[in-house]
């Protein structure tokens, strides 16, 4: 690992440890685990290709790795699942993750060796 890999993960580490919330992680295979995770409430829509509008209950970030986070090696959106509050102090509810998308394109920059953005559906 470089220099710039190691400031990237320890920046993530340090960013959630300072605003992050405890979430648990379903993954495909395997026991589910929490992790800390900033999670964006604000209320959002994307458009698709095709044009069609779409709204994820919230957005997650977490740090990019297999223990102390979500790996975006191997991710596969369509089975892992987490589990957190929709609202401050609301009940914790079961719900799938997908890859954000930005406009009619999906984001360049939904990770890098640190850190990890995903939408909450």
């Amino acid at each position: 690992m470089g220099h710039l890999d190691a400031i990237l993960q320890a920046d993530a580490a340090a960013m959630l440890a300072d605003f992050g919330e405890t979430i648990t992680v379903i993954p495909a295979s395997g026991e589910p685990y929490t992790i800390q995770a900033i999670v964006d409430r604000a209320d959002t829509v994307r458009f698709s290709d095709s044009h069609t509008a779409s709204t994820p209950r919230c957005m997650i970030t977490v740090q990019n790795d297999p223990k102390m986070g979500i790996p975006s090696a191997g991710l596969d959106t369509g089975t892992w699942k987490v589990q957190l509050a929709l609202r401050l102090g609301g009940a914790v509810g079961t719900y799938s993750i997908a890859l954000p998308h930005s406009g009619l394109n999906v984001m360049a920059s939904w990770h890098d060796l640190g850190i990890l953005t995903l939408e909450v559906r």
